[in-house]
Order: C-alpha cells, then sequence, then structure tokens
C-alpha cells in the first residue's frame, strides 16, 4: 500500500505529464524489435536467428525477452464462417521459471510444484486470452486469410515464449505479436 506522499506524486506526476524515467505519458518504452528479415534497435541487441514469421522483442533497461513464432497451414474454414482463416494463440512461461519470471516457478516436484505450474498454466491462459481479445482483432484481418472462401482459409498458429520476464509481459508480447 502506498503511502500518502507516494500516492500524491503519483498523481501529479500523471497531471504534470512527467514520469520518473524522463517520458510523457503517451510516450512509449524503448524497445528493440529482431524479426526474420530486418531489426530495428535502439539498443544494440545479441544477434538472434529467427524464420520468416518470427520477431523477438527485448526492452532494453530491463530482462523481459518475448520470441514470437507463427506457423501457417491450409485447412478447409469452420462451416460457421466459410470465408474467414483461423488463428490459434499459445503463450508458455515454462522458460522464464527462476530469477526475473513472472511468477517464479521452480522444478520443484511434489504439491508445491504442482500447484506452482496449475499458477503458471493460469497465467499464460489470462495472457493469451487477453491478447486473443486486445491485440488480434486489430492486428489482422481474418477474411484476408481465406485463399478459396468456402474451400481453404489460412490457419495460423502463434506461439509466444517469454523466456525472461521482470514485468510488462503484455506490452512486450503485444509488439511481438505485431511485429
Amino acid at each position: 500500500m502506498p503511502t500518502s506522499a507516494e500516492a500524491s506524486y503519483v498523481v501529479e506526476s500523471c497531471l504534470e505529464d512527467l514520469r520518473i524515467d524522463g517520458r510523457s505519458r503517451n510516450e512509449y518504452r524503448p524497445y528493440t524489435v529482431t524479426n526474420g528479415q530486418s531489426s530495428t534497435t535502439a539498443v544494440q541487441a545479441p544477434s538472434f536467428i529467427l524464420s520468416n514469421g518470427s520477431s523477438r522483442v527485448h526492452l532494453p533497461g530491463s530482462t523481459t525477452e518475448v520470441v514470437c513464432s507463427v506457423k501457417a497451414d491450409l485447412v478447409h474454414p469452420s462451416p460457421s464462417k466459410p470465408s474467414e482463416g483461423m488463428i490459434g494463440l499459445n503463450v508458455d512461461l515454462s522458460l522464464c521459471g527462476g530469477g526475473g519470471s513472472v511468477i517464479g516457478v521452480s522444478s520443484s516436484v511434489g504439491a508445491a510444484g504442482q500447484s506452482q505450474r496449475r499458477q503458471q498454466r493460469e497465467e499464460e491462459s489470462q495472457i493469451a486470452s487477453l491478447l486473443q481479445r486486445l491485440v488480434l482483432p486489430h492486428a489482422l484481418n481474418y477474411e484476408q486469410l481465406a485463399v478459396w472462401p468456402g474451400k481453404y482459409v489460412w490457419r495460423l498458429a502463434v506461439d509466444l515464449v517469454i523466456l525472461r520476464c521482470d514485468g510488462c509481459v503484455l506490452d512486450t508480447s503485444s509488439i511481438a505479436l505485431r511485429e
């Protein structure tokens, strides 16, 4: 719980459009994006080989790092939406376990380990659900995934792997999805 002085500082900073790091409230944090074709960076990022359709996002000044991989399959469309493609989103937090993780999942065995794994699956599901509702509808047009409406459409399988995390998982993941 913040003290009254801290709460006052936050309110005054918001009113004066001021952040601790000097950014205005409308400015993004600097980030590094590497994809299969190019790299846009404000900070030199370590080299990382990615296939076409993949991206890696790193937030400088933090350890948060996300890799996004997209696989496309040609399939028959859903009978309820014959002229729209499909997309499935999977989020994996298992690699960010330990120091700087979202939930600090360890590889321990037993009831405590099972409880942590259940919590991790729940967080993965929540992140995927938020991204599906908030980012995907604006990131792509499902009708453009139709190759032959009623016959063939693209089904995209998107995998987001959170490699390291010290916060901003949704921001970093949404950038990786859009790139």
